[in-house]
């Protein structure tokens, strides 16, 4: 179950009392919000979900998939950045995009998500990006608990949803889902705005080289 704080909050990187308010990470993901057809799906369900004061909804704009994480921002320098940039645009340059299917919504313990299929074409893509962070970085260790890939609709407060969010869940009667492209992989400094991740692109790169 998601961890609670003293203040009640979900123990969530973002509000670790280490983690200064303006922290920026460097980290590799595929921006979904401006998915037209993705958006427009999702909008049943995120308002569901809406009325529980145990979600806080993640705002359009932030949808992603969070291929993998590489290290806080002011660690790395523009020569490392830029070889991350070099080697990520090499390796995913050998791997194909995906035409990914939409499952779900299901609720986890740290909030309610869909999840993307086919799991193994962007599980190549991933296994690129990781091991350009480890030609730059080296020794890195992965873990690979925990649902991915999955895009985060509403990230739960202080405890997993309760029944409530499941069956206003149940209640949405969907229309078919859509085909999203994963055709290309952004490098963002990131950061947290409310609910919602922020971020500002360092590159875009292209999976499959652009084919």
């Amino acid at each position: 179950m998601v961890v609670g704080r003293d203040d009640g909050k979900a123990d969530r990187w973002w509000r670790r009392p280490y983690v200064l308010p303006d922290a920026e990470h460097l980290a590799f993901l595929v921006p979904l919000g401006q998915d037209v057809a993705l958006c427009e799906w999702l909008r049943p369900f995120r308002e569901a979900l809406r009325a529980s004061d145990d979600l806080e909804l993640v705002p359009e704009p932030a949808l992603h998939l969070l291929v993998h994480g590489v290290g806080p921002a002011p660690a790395a320098d523009a020569s490392t950045v830029r070889a991350l940039v070099v080697a990520a645009e090499d390796l995913l340059a050998r791997v194909s995009p995906v035409q990914a299917r939409v499952v779900g919504p299901r609720v986890l313990q740290n909030g309610v998500a869909v999840d993307l299929a086919p799991v193994a074409g962007l599980a190549a893509i991933r296994t690129a990006v990781r091991s350009a962070i480890d030609v730059v970085l080296g020794g890195v260790r992965y873990s690979d608990g925990g649902p991915w890939p999955c895009v985060l609709l509403a990230d739960a407060v202080a405890r997993v949803p309760d029944h409530a969010v499941v069956e206003s869940l149940v209640q949405v009667v969907p229309a078919p889902a859509p085909i999203v492209l994963i055709d290309a992989v952004e490098l963002v400094r990131m950061g947290r705005e409310g609910a919602g991740t922020v971020w500002t692109t360092v590159a875009r790169l292209a999976v499959g080289g652009g084919r």
